[in-house]
C-alpha cells in the first residue's frame, strides 16, 4: 500500500471513530439527563409533590383508565362514556373554552379558577380558607369524602359543597363540577382529610378519564389559530439537531487541515497538456488578461531564439535576432516590450513573433562565439 493510501485509510478510520464516539456520548447524555418520569404539575404520571401519580394509581386499581392528553382537540372529542378532567384552564382561548363546555363527555371536572370557571359565572374569592372544609351538601362524592382541603374558594351559581365564609370549594352545575383548587388531587395532599375519597368518586363515575393538561405549544391555543413551523416541531427535533451539530463539528475537526509533512498523491485523472493550455487560454480570454498571454508568447519565442542564437544578454540577443531576420533592432525590441491592450493586438503580436522565429530559424547559422561573428558557418569553413 502506498503512503497516500495509508494516510487516507488512517484518516477515514479516525473520522468514523470520532463520529461514533460523539454519537455514543450523545446517547448516554440523553439517557442520563432525561427524567425517569414526568415532572409537570398535575401530570398523572408525575411522582413529584405537585403531581398526580398517586391518584392515577388508585384509579387504575379500581379499573378506571387514565389517558393523558395535551391536545385541546382530543379533549373536546371526549366521548359520553368518559370523564373529562381539565387540569389547568389558564391557557385556554375563548373558542376552546366554549367547545370544551359543549363537549359530549359524560362528566366534566374543572380544576382551579380560569376561563372555564369564569364562563360559568364563578369568581375567585380573595380570602383563603383555613384548614379543611366540611362537605355540607347532597352531592354523593362530597358526602362520601366528608371533608376536603382547599387553598382557595369560588363564589357563584350552582350547587355548592365545602362552603367557607364567602365561597365554596366545589360548585356543581349539570355535568360540570368545578373545584376551586387542585389540592385534593395532588400527591402531597391526597392522604389529607377526605381528599382521596373526593377525587376518586368524582373521576370514577365512568370507566375512563381523559386527563387534559394543556400544552402551551398546542396550535389550537395560539391566538387566531395560527402557528409557525417551529411551533409544530416536536421537542425531539431540537435534540436531534444538537446531535447533528456535534457530529458535524467532529467530522470537520477530523478532516481539518493538520500540520505535518507533505505527501504526494497521484491525481485521479490525467489531463493532456493541450487541454490544459486551452483551459488556461479560455480563462485568460474571459479575464481579458492580454499581458499574461503576451508574456507567455514572448517567453516561448525568446527560448527559441536562445536555442538558435545561443544564450546572451537581452540587447545582444535582440541584435542577433534583428540581423538574422532582417528586421531592425528597434522593431525586435518593440515585439518584446510594447504593451498589449486588446485581443487584436495580441493576435498581431503572435503572428509577428512567429514570423520572427521562422526568419531566424531559416537564416544561415552563425557561430555566436566565433571571432567571425556575423559570417555564415559555410564561409568560416571555406
Amino acid at each position: 500500500m502506498s503512503v497516500p493510501s495509508r494516510v487516507r485509510t488512517r484518516g477515514s478510520r479516525s473520522t468514523w471513530l470520532i463520529v461514533g464516539a460523539v454519537v455514543i456520548l450523545a446517547v448516554i447524555l440523553i439517557v442520563l439527563l432525561r427524567p425517569r418520569s414526568s415532572t409537570l404539575p398535575l401530570d398523572p404520571g408525575s411522582p413529584a409533590p405537585d403531581g398526580a401519580l398517586a391518584l392515577a394509581t388508585l384509579l387504575a386499581e379500581r379499573g378506571v383508565a387514565v389517558e393523558l392528553t395535551r391536545s385541546a382537540e382530543e379533549a373536546i372529542a371526549a366521548e359520553a362514556a368518559t370523564t373529562l378532567l381539565v387540569a389547568d384552564s389558564s391557557l385556554l382561548s375563548e373558542e376552546v373554552t366554549t367547545r370544551i363546555l359543549q363537549s359530549q363527555a359524560g362528566s366534566i371536572v374543572i380544576l382551579g379558577p380560569g376561563p372555564l370557571s369564569e364562563s360559568l359565572g364563578l369568581e375567585l374569592v380573595p380570602e383563603q380558607p383555613d384548614g379543611s372544609l366540611a362537605a355540607d351538601c347532597t352531592l354523593e362524592a362530597a358526602v362520601r369524602a366528608g371533608e376536603a382541603t382547599f387553598t382557595s374558594v369560588l363564589d357563584g351559581p350552582g350547587e355548592v359543597c365545602f362552603a367557607a365564609d364567602s365561597g365554596a370549594g366545589l360548585h356543581r352545575s349539570g355535568n360540570r363540577t368545578v373545584l376551586a383548587s387542585d389540592t385534593p388531587l395532588l400527591n402531597e395532599s391526597l392522604a389529607e382529610s377526605g381528599n382521596a375519597a373526593l377525587s376518586i368518586n368524582l373521576l370514577a363515575q365512568s370507566r375512563s378519564v381523559t386527563w387534559y393538561l394543556p400544552d402551551p405549544n398546542d396550535p389550537a391555543l395560539l391566538t387566531g389559530g395560527s402557528t409557525s413551523v417551529t411551533d409544530l416541531l416536536p421537542p425531539w427535533v431540537y435534540l436531534l439537531a444538537c446531535q447533528g451539530l456535534l457530529i458535524f463539528v467532529a467530522a470537520t475537526f477530523a478532516h481539518a487541515r493538520r500540520l505535518g509533512p507533505l505527501v504526494t498523491e497521484d491525481l485521479p485523472v490525467l489531463v493532456s497538456a493541450q487541454e490544459t493550455d486551452i483551459g488556461l487560454a479560455n480563462l485568460w480570454q474571459q479575464q481579458r488578461a492580454f499581458e499574461t498571454a503576451a508574456a507567455q508568447l514572448r517567453g516561448s519565442t525568446w527560448a527559441e531564439l536562445e536555442t538558435i542564437l545561443g544564450p546572451a544578454g537581452e540587447q545582444v540577443l535582440m541584435a542577433r535576432a534583428a540581423k538574422r531576420s532582417g528586421l531592425t533592432t528597434g522593431r525586435v525590441a518593440e515585439l518584446f516590450e510594447a504593451p498589449v491592450t486588446s485581443e487584436q493586438s495580441l493576435i498581431t503580436l503572435r503572428t509577428e513573433l512567429a514570423h520572427l522565429s521562422a526568419r531566424v530559424s531559416s537564416a544561415p547559422q552563425v557561430d555566436p562565439t566565433s571571432k567571425y561573428s556575423g559570417t555564415t558557418m559555410n564561409e568560416v569553413r571555406s
